[in-house]
């Protein structure tokens, strides 16, 4: 539950359980009773500081003057008509107050399409989130007709390399304004949503119910303030396999359309 946990601290978690699990099937071998399990524990990562620590520096390094700054920038980038509401074809009319009633489906990319994606990628110097953005971005320009839209995606909020190693609820949402025009090449949609990505990443410590409340922006019972539609990236957990059992979910859905994308050689996408 994100109250403790976020997808970053997935392969962290994974990972000390498999030591942990490796280190209690090594005792149960050799019959040296708990000498395995307690060398795994002595082999975990020393963590130099806790979840209570970071909180504590949160709490100072959002003072009066940082906020100031960064909300200026997010009232910039999002405020002053840049961003309305996403208004994608639907084949029934909107409910007058938004539903959580969902569907998903899912389904893989391979072979020359993700090769040819790495490869722009790396000419364009651009990263795989930023690549599936911009696709992201046109896709939804060739629905709507629309350019003056957002779409919402998680940081990690992991900005220190202290908590990189920390299991805890770090990451943050920030809004990227869409870049994709009628008359742009691709080549140059890619240059402005990784400018546009780089700026949002520098400005990421302002939580985003406090960007929603500096942009003032009008609530409706219809959709979600700023966004409607979010991407997430998930990247590939390195050195550690596990098998993930999707099971029947009662938990509501949040926005009009969310594209969630994991994988590396093969990108698995669930919409």
């Amino acid at each position: 539950h994100h109250i403790c946990f976020d997808g970053w601290s997935m392969p962290i978690f994974m990972s000390e359980l498999r030591a942990l699990y490796d280190g209690a099937v090594s005792t149960g071998a050799d019959g040296n009773g708990d000498d395995g399990l307690a060398t795994a524990v002595a082999g975990l990562p020393q963590l130099d500081v806790q979840y209570g620590d970071y909180a504590r520096w949160q709490r100072e390094m959002l003072d009066e003057a940082t906020v100031s700054r960064l909300a200026e920038f997010w009232r910039e980038e999002l405020g002053g008509g840049r961003v309305s509401p996403l208004r994608l074809p639907t084949d029934h009319a909107r409910p007058a107050i938004r539903s959580s009633e969902g569907a998903s489906t899912s389904f893989e990319v391979g072979g020359g399409a993700v090769e040819h994606m790495h490869g722009l990628c790396r000419s364009e110097g651009v990263t795989t989130f930023m690549y599936l953005l911009a696709v992201f971005e046109v896709q939804l320009f060739l629905l709507t007709g629309q350019t003056d839209f957002a779409i919402g995606t998680p940081v990690s909020g992991r900005t220190h390399v202290d908590v990189e190693g920390l299991v805890g609820l770090f990451v943050n949402t920030v809004a990227i304004v869409n870049d994709a025009r009628p008359d742009l090449t691709f080549g140059e949609v890619l240059e402005r949503v990784r400018s546009r990505c780089l700026a949002a990443f520098e400005h990421q410590e302002l939580p985003f119910d406090r960007v929603v409340e500096e942009l003032d922006v009008e609530r409706d019972l219809v959709r979600t303030p700023v966004y409607q539609v979010m991407m997430v990236h998930l990247n590939s957990a390195p050195h550690c396999s596990f098998f993930q059992r999707r099971l029947p979910s009662r938990s509501p859905f949040k926005f009009d359309l969310e594209l969630s994308v994991s994988g590396d050689s093969i990108l698995k996408l669930v919409l």
